[in-house]
């Protein structure tokens, strides 16, 4: 196998182009390097301040790294511990001022928290909500109106705290309960004229069976409503059977209106036939 003789090729390759512009190159990088070595080692880090030793002939008290240093901030702890001193006064002051105004004197701070919220704007609404909820704690459903109960007495506490008298409360009371009885018995009439009318319509069908039974509900509903106003006994089969023959006279007094009328319908169109 033939060897290939390097050195007749190495003068070639040193004189091309490409082998000049490769060792300029080179040239260059290590220059940049050179300088920039040389550029760190120039800079030197600032000295620190100078500070004073004991050694000096004057002392240290006298300095001016003392006085800047020490005495400055000295002063600054002083001022900030005096402030602080002063806000705590402050605020021990303020707190035994309510203390001894709040001290025997629930309303009072019934009526400052009161304030502080806006409940005197908000009067009418609570007066609302205390009838409302007066009506509610009498309801058939026990959780109803054990929650009622409570939301009542809330309400009554807030309702005297902003200045309403325990007179005006009692008479709310009493219109609510009116109110209560009066819609009770509206109520009840209701029902029972809807159940005899739908038994003389429809008789006592299969179909009619659920909404007879919605109708006793409603009833046995009522009937513990008016127990928990205090009317115990007011709904007696008795009193239930004279309002069922009240409303089936009402029932037959709308038919006979009913036939009355369409007997004048009827009149009316064979005189305009006969005309």
């Amino acid at each position: 196998m033939q060897e290939i003789n390097l050195d007749a090729f190495s003068s070639e390759i040193t004189d091309s182009y490409y082998y000049k512009k490769l060792q300029k190159e080179l040239r260059e990088k290590k220059i940049q390097k050179q300088t920039q070595t040389n550029d760190t080692n120039s800079i030197k880090p600032d000295p620190e301040p100078h500070k004073p030793s004991q050694s000096d002939h004057k002392s240290l008290l006298d300095t001016t790294y003392f006085q800047d240093n020490v005495k400055l901030s000295n002063q600054e702890l002083t001022e900030l511990l005096e402030e602080e001193k002063e806000s705590k006064q402050e605020n021990t002051k303020y707190i035994k001022e309510l203390s001894e105004t709040f001290k025997y004197n629930g309303h009072a701070i019934m009526r400052h928290l009161a304030h502080k919220i806006n409940f005197f704007q908000r009067k009418e609404e609570f007066i609302e909500m205390y009838k409302y909820n007066l009506q509610q704690s009498k309801s058939h459903n026990v959780f109803t109106s054990r929650f009622a109960k409570f939301k009542v007495g809330i309400v009554g506490q807030v309702l005297s705290a902003i200045g309403i008298p325990i007179e005006t409360l009692k008479k709310l009371q009493q219109t609510s309960m009116k109110e209560l009885f009066e819609e009770n018995t509206s109520n009840m009439k209701d029902n029972i004229y809807h159940a005899e009318l739908l038994e003389i319509l429809h008789g006592t069908s299969k179909k009619t069976k659920r909404k007879h039974k919605l109708f006793q509900t409603l009833q046995h509903n009522l009937i513990t409503q008016m127990n928990n106003l205090g009317r115990l006994g007011f709904w007696s089969k008795q009193k239930l059977f004279e309002e069922k023959i009240e409303q089936c006279d009402k029932i037959k007094d709308e038919f006979k209106s009913e036939k009355k009328d369409l007997e004048y319908i009827l009149y009316y169109l064979e005189q305009k036939q006969t005309s």
